[in-house]
Parts: structure tokens; sequence; C-alpha cells
């Protein structure tokens, strides 16, 4: 994903960075503007070979498309997630409300951290 606007862009950069390869792959590049546009190149062929979130990789469709590799969290800055709970006036707040107890039971963290996200234990 683009590093100027996508968060997951600017990790990869300094992944490649960390690693000392950016200065070899820089001209070989492709920039999505979204992790979603960057998961198109990677599974249209378009792209060798790409950044994308683990979420992805492990989810039931594409687990067993390709490879990965987890690459070390201490190569990039951590990418922060959170959960809103907004409310609108012509919203089921019971639903979003039940959705967001469940994200936070026992059941909804280990799916969670199963999909490489961290929870607090």
């Amino acid at each position: 994903p683009n590093p100027k606007i996508a968060p997951f862009g600017a990790a990869a950069l300094q992944v490649l960075n960390n690693y000392g390869i950016y200065d070899k792959v820089s001209s070989k590049l492709v920039y999505g503007e979204s992790v979603s546009q960057a998961n198109q190149f990677i599974l249209s062929g378009a792209a060798e070979m790409g950044f994308t979130s683990l979420a992805i990789v492990k989810s039931p469709e594409l687990s067993k498309v390709g490879q990965w590799i987890l690459i070390d969290s201490d190569a990039y800055d951590k990418l922060p997630h959170v959960i809103a709970l907004i409310n609108h006036q012509n919203s089921s707040k019971e639903g979003a409300r039940t959705f967001f107890e469940y994200l936070f039971s026992e059941e909804g963290q280990a799916i969670l951290k199963n999909f490489g996200y961290s929870v607090r234990e």
C-alpha cells in the first residue's frame, strides 16, 4: 500500500529499510492505494509478491493460496487497531453492542489472536 496514505505501506517500507534491501528493490516497487488494492495485485499475479496483513493470509479463502512468511514485529512500528462503538440515530445499537461485547469475550479474543491481532491478556 502507498506509504504516504496507508499505515501498512509505511510499515512495509520500514521492513525493507530495516532488512537493508530497500535500495536493491526500490525500482521494482508498485504501490496500491490501500491494502485491498495491494491484495488485488498479489492475488491477480500482477505483483510477484507483496506486503499484506496477517489476517488476510490466514483467512479461510486465502490460507492455502501461495506462501507467506511472518515478518519480525521488531522490523516495523506497531500498527494501532481500534474499535469504536458509534451512536447513530438510525442504527441498531443492540446489534452493535452485542458484536462489540463479543469481540472482547474469550471466544472473540481467541479469534482475533488467531488472525494476528494483539489482544489484552
